[in-house]
């Protein structure tokens, strides 16, 4: 993927997006991640095919860096004392270093030993590796699944407590993902997937699960409109993921792998296009709008719910007029001048503003250019 810096992004951040291996399956062999198979086939196999003629800018990886860096504190957060220990002096190691550079081999392994090894304020690397908590809690830690095809799926949890049997997904998202969590195509429908494929992942490792969870922390969550808005969440919501059957799981994992490989072959215009609810793209709609009003009065999904409501309100206003002694042809004529309806046709925000193969995709480049 070519990244760009259209805006001027301090070059650190520029750095810390195109250098940093955030991601903790980077290096590692599979044939799809978790979190690739939750997209739509074509946007999974257009992105194969053109991940190096990609363009994504840096500002649009912002947010996945913060992300990532959410991540790295809770990680440190909840290691035991050991393994921050080995941690913390391995950082002290590798600062160290930087001013060894022409230094002789057994300097930089002296160094080594009294750093890492034999820490002069703490306990030999030794003592601190036998000391590490018994408790097979782990964070960041990847799993892979075989489909019956021989594809192989990874995937990462975030947090597994073996007290509670529990897998925590932590989300830094943004607010609507809450407040459309009830919508058909919501990001809770794409968590309960992963998180379920997680549990199926743990499962056949050996690791009991009876509880799923996503912690979402709100990037732009508002004091001023949770002081206004009666259901407006709190900054962090934890969030309870129903357990679906395993066969269910896995049946679902398989499907989509037969999806993508009938595919694989067909031309990018053949392969068929995302669903609506992938393209969150919701439903056409008609508004009533009534002469000198900048507002809609009223909002329907189809035209005739729309021309029915307008042929009421025409209906009283032409018989007041008629009561009135007016001709009732004008009558009509006047009240119908009052309405008109005005049709808003859904956009597909994902495609138009999140999807990095839209240069690619013929259902893209089909819609208008008042849509883009």
């Amino acid at each position: 993927m070519k990244l760009t810096n259209k805006y001027s992004v301090p070059q650190m951040l520029v750095d810390a997006i195109s250098k940093g291996h955030w991601y903790s399956g980077e290096s590692e062999k599979r044939d799809y991640s978790v979190t690739e198979i939750l997209n739509p086939t074509k946007l999974i196999l257009l992105n194969k095919r053109h991940y190096h003629e990609v363009e994504e800018d840096v500002i649009d990886s912002i947010y996945k860096l913060l992300g990532s860096a959410v991540h790295l504190v809770l990680e440190r957060a909840v290691l035991d004392s050991a393994k921050q220990q080995m941690i913390y002096r391995m950082r002290d190691f590798a600062q160290k270093a930087e001013k060894l550079k022409n230094a002789s081999d057994e300097d930089i392994k002296a160094l080594f030993r009294s750093i890492v090894v034999n820490d002069n304020n703490g306990k030999h690397i030794i003592d601190l590796v036998r000391s590490i908590n018994d408790e097979y809690d782990f964070v960041e830690k990847r799993f892979k699944y075989v489909t019956k095809s021989g594809k192989i799926i990874s995937g990462g949890t975030d947090h597994y407590s073996s007290k509670n049997k529990c897998i925590t997904d932590y989300k830094l998202t943004p607010i609507w993902s809450w407040i459309y969590r009830n919508r058909t195509g919501s990001k809770i429908e794409e968590w309960t997937k992963q998180l379920n494929m997680y549990r199926l992942f743990l499962e056949n490792a050996g690791y009991e699960v009876n509880r799923l969870q996503t912690v979402a922390i709100f990037r732009d969550y508002s004091k001023t409109n949770a002081s206004r808005e009666r259901n407006y969440p709190n900054p962090v919501e934890v969030i309870e993921i129903p357990l679906l059957g395993l066969d269910v799981v896995e049946q679902m994992i398989e499907n989509k792998i037969a999806e993508i490989e009938k595919y694989t072959n067909y031309s990018d215009d053949d392969i068929p296009i995302c669903e609506p609810k992938d393209r969150w793209q919701g439903k056409d709609s008609y508004a009533v709008m009534k002469k000198g009003n900048k507002r809609a009065s009223k909002v329907e999904y189809s035209y005739a719910a729309a021309k029915s409501m307008v042929d009421v309100e025409i209906q009283k206003i032409a018989e007041k007029e008629i009561q009135s002694g007016k001709d009732a042809a004008n009558a009509y004529k006047k009240a119908s001048a009052m309405f008109n309806i005005e049709k808003r046709t859904a956009k597909p925000t994902r495609c138009i503003s999140y999807c990095p193969v839209n240069s690619f995709c013929n259902f893209y480049k089909s819609l208008p250019s008042e849509l883009k």
